[in-house]
């Protein structure tokens, strides 16, 4: 029987609650992006790997839908577990009063590689199990929560090579947001306490 996981991205940080099926014993472990390459954007042809901001929706500048990518090293889940809970915060760096529509989805990957301009958030296959999040507004220097996405964890977690220690990328794509809709986000290179 798989023993019961929960797991959170939060505010940068990878957090990993495992409680055994009948004990109360936990065990953390909080993990964050920790590269400038592993928080990236991606649209049409372009990608960018630094920057202190990254965008949701559509590129600002020049209204392209994007993709942006978030990989997580080093992610202590065990194989053969239930996830019960999987969040991402990121924080506006500005307030907006217009939300946007985005897909939430996983590299389909045992163990996903480090981000690259050929190997770009756009080139990742995407796990079957993606989660909509309509954004709502942003608050200025605030966190914002995504829905759960314990779905497009577990399938991860649930590939027949995945092994503790791995690595997680999620992928955030624009699905429909009008033109100019965007929500900007800090990147690691803003410094750790922002980033995603």
């Amino acid at each position: 029987m798989k023993k019961k996981y929960l797991s959170v991205f939060l505010a940068g940080v990878f957090i990993v609650i495992l409680g055994g099926m009948s004990s109360a014993v936990t065990y953390n472990e909080e993990k964050g992006v920790i590269s400038g390459l592993d928080d990236v954007l991606a649209y049409g042809t372009s990608y960018f790997d630094s920057g202190t901001t990254l965008y949701l929706g559509r590129e600002f500048n020049f209204n392209e839908p994007t993709i942006t990518g978030f990989r997580f090293q080093n992610v202590a889940i065990p194989e053969n577990v239930v996830i019960e809970s999987a969040k991402i915060k990121l924080m506006g760096t500005w307030a907006g009063d217009n939300g946007v529509k985005l897909k939430i989805s996983a590299d389909d990957s045992d163990n996903s590689a480090t981000f690259s301009s050929s190997n770009t958030p756009v080139n990742r296959i995407k796990t079957t199990n993606q989660v909509d999040w309509n954004t709502g507004d942003f608050m200025e220097d605030a966190f914002i929560e995504s829905p759960d996405i314990k779905t497009t964890v577990q399938e991860i977690i649930d590939r027949v090579n995945w092994e503790n220690g791995n690595s997680v990328s999620i992928l955030i794509s624009n699905d429909g947001s009008t033109d100019w809709s965007a929500k900007e986000i800090y990147s690691f290179e803003s410094g750790f306490a922002n980033a995603a």
